[in-house]
Formats: structure tokens, C-alpha cells, sequence
């Protein structure tokens, strides 16, 4: 079962555009997320990065702190470098969005999904309507986020 996440981030400190692995050995490390970007183009710069996130753990904060890692932190998530305020808006929330939420129900066995439609942050015109997806798939390693 699987859940993944919808997040918009601004991309001020690294542009994803290659992939990046570590190492994976048992307990020291492991595949936490894997995230499907597409790029957005305003003003002829890659400034924003629509990602959709597969957590790997349960640890609450892994989408958020893996953001910051890679340098593209999260709108609004001011905890985690996210910019409170950015081109005359201010944000007064997480743009997190748990799109897909799936296990398997306790009573039937049977394979339960969910899914929530975008909200209006990830569906606005200037934003969506250039929108070029790719790949990437991030492997980091636990120990490097201690």
C-alpha cells in the first residue's frame, strides 16, 4: 500500500536536475522517497517545483525535512527554510497536500484507496498551465539528515 503527497515548493537554493542517489545498506539507510517534479516556468526561470512524494517511512515530517534537504523547501513551511512570503503573496499554510492515502481495511483485507482532489493552491492558471513533467527518483541515506 501506498500513499503519496502533492507539494509545491520554490526552488531558491538547488535546481533538481539530476538524480541524486546514496548509498543503501539495511539499517543505515533505506529509500525514502521517491518524487515525480515537473518544473514550472515563470518569468523564464525554474523558480517553482510541483512534487508528488512517496514517503517510505512514518516519521511525520520526512516529506518536509527532505525538501529542505535538497534544497526546496516547502511554500509556507517557515520550520523548514519554506518561504512565508514570496512575489507579493503570503502564505499561511503548508502547500502539502496528501493526495493518495491506501492500506488495507482491518476488517475485509481488501485494498482500500483514497484520493483527494488537488486544492486551489496546486490548480491556479499561472502555475499549472506550463507545467513539464519528468522523473527523478531521490534516495538519501538516514544518516545524512541526522
Amino acid at each position: 500500500m501506498e500513499t503519496s503527497f502533492q507539494v509545491l515548493s520554490i526552488n531558491g537554493v538547488r535546481h533538481l536536475e539530476a538524480e541524486k542517489e546514496g548509498e543503501l545498506d539495511g539499517e543505515n539507510g533505506s529509500l525514502v522517497v521517491v518524487e515525480d517534479k515537473s518544473m514550472v516556468d515563470l518569468d523564464m526561470k525554474k523558480d517553482v517545483v510541483l512534487i508528488r512524494a512517496y514517503p517510505r517511512s512514518g516519521r511525520t515530517h520526512q516529506i518536509r525535512l527532505h525538501c529542505q534537504y535538497l534544497g526546496i523547501p516547502i511554500r509556507g513551511d517557515v520550520k523548514y527554510e519554506g518561504v512565508y512570503e514570496w512575489k507579493g503573496h503570503t502564505y499561511t499554510g503548508h502547500e502539502l497536500h496528501a493526495e493518495t492515502l491506501s492500506f488495507t481495511h482491518p476488517v475485509s483485507g481488501q485494498p482500500v484507496l483514497l484520493r483527494a482532489p488537488l486544492p486551489l493552491w496546486a490548480m491556479s492558471g499561472t502555475e499549472m498551465s506550463s507545467f513539464k513533467s519528468n522523473q527523478i527518483k531521490v534516495h538519501i541515506r538516514k544518516d545524512s539528515l541526522l
